[in-house]
């Protein structure tokens, strides 16, 4: 299972936090900050091996994180 992680303000402890669910989803874990917001996902492959899959996604102006 995943982990996601997401705060409504920039935090400097945010990629430390996303560490603690490192255990989660060891096959990747990503940080996006966008406007005030940061969204943290750490993944686990299971089906869907491809880098492409990897979040959090941003498309346009949008992020999605999702599991």
């Amino acid at each position: 299972m995943c982990g996601i992680l997401g705060t409504n303000f920039i935090s400097d402890n945010f990629s430390r936090a996303l560490s603690f669910m490192n255990n989660r989803g060891p096959d990747n874990s990503s940080v996006i900050n966008h406007k005030n917001y940061q969204f943290g996902h750490t993944r686990l492959s299971i089906i869907d091996v491809d880098d492409e899959a990897n979040q959090p996604m941003v498309f346009d102006d949008i992020v999605i994180v999702f599991n």
